[in-house]
């Protein structure tokens, strides 16, 4: 398949409006391109947000995906079919939600579960390895994989995935892509779920040009990963370039029986409270300062050498 060929599948894509022919076109591109997928440990923390009110969310499960009788059609989901969507980056978060000032919001950060492991699709880090030299979602290029893989197809061909690559990213970062019901991400979605074999996929911010989203099925989210942390937090300002200040009113400290979640004042502004956590992960956390804001970097690094 030579770029112009790409161009013409391209064409087709953003003009059509069935199901069935934007599968056919999708497919033909997914022919050739490799559907990136990553297996998680325990590392990462994911966030996702809601609009609150006056008071905050009680329940965690408040915090999840919606019911299955009650989830709309979404950017990567069918109706009736949840999945939990969030972002690596809290500010993504309030980027995706168009957070104002004055307004409250709830956070709740979740990771794998110890010894588990999840895997998740990647739309879009091809041409973001090719433009920085880095993967975004992870920070880095392990054994710079990504640049062998795209260095193993030849100028011609690393071009051609590069080139998909993209396509496909905006497909899935379309801001009007709810104006034809999400059918374009969602026929995409499914798609790359087939082929990658993957549990979720991370792909651009729609309102976050540096961001990443996430979205991870029902199923393996329930049965592989779990809440961590909890804040309901006050936007004071918005600012240019993606910067919001906002105030930390209660801070979870844990989710009791049913999962209501237990909270109590912040102890500071600049450090995240976790519950959850292996015995190892505790006692590293309680030898660091009540106040270190680099704790969630640590955390991270502690659990990407114990798995």
């Amino acid at each position: 398949m030579t770029l112009d060929d790409c161009e013409t599948h391209f064409a087709a894509i953003r003009a059509s409006l069935q199901e069935g022919e934007l599968r056919e076109h999708f497919q033909a591109l997914l022919d050739i391109y490799p559907v990136v997928s990553f297996e998680l440990g325990r590392g990462s923390v994911f966030w996702r947000g809601r609009r609150a009110g006056a008071s905050p969310f009680s329940n965690v499960s408040q915090m999840s995906y919606p019911p299955t009788e009650c989830t709309p059609t979404g950017r990567l989901n069918d109706s009736g079919r949840p999945c939990l969507y969030g972002a690596t980056r809290r500010s993504t978060v309030l980027a995706e939600l168009n957070a104002q000032a004055g307004e409250y919001y709830q956070f709740v950060g979740f990771r794998v579960k110890p010894g588990s492991a999840l895997r998740i699709g990647a739309i879009g880090e091809l041409y973001h390895v090719y433009k920085t030299g880095y993967i975004k979602t992870l920070g880095t290029d392990p054994d710079n994989a990504l640049s062998r893989l795209l260095n193993s197809e030849g100028i011609e061909g690393g071009k051609r995935l590069i080139y998909i690559d993209a396509f496909l990213a905006s497909i899935l970062a379309d801001p009007g892509a709810h104006k034809n019901d999400y059918l374009s991400t969602r026929v995409l979605a499914k798609l790359a779920y087939e082929k990658s074999g993957a549990s979720g996929l991370f792909y651009p911010s729609v309102q976050d040009h540096n961001g990443m989203n996430v979205a991870i099925l029902a199923e393996p989210y329930e049965s592989q990963a779990h809440p961590v942390c909890c804040q309901y937090v006050r936007i004071s300002k918005v600012r240019e370039f993606g910067i919001v200040d906002y105030d930390i009113v209660l801070e979870g400290q844990g989710v009791g029986d049913e999962g209501s979640i237990v909270w109590q004042p912040p102890e500071a502004q600049n450090m995240t409270i976790f519950f959850g956590l292996t015995e190892h992960e505790h006692n590293f956390l309680k030898g660091r300062p009540h106040d270190d804001g680099n704790a969630l970097i640590e955390l991270a690094k502690l659990s990407r050498c114990d798995s």
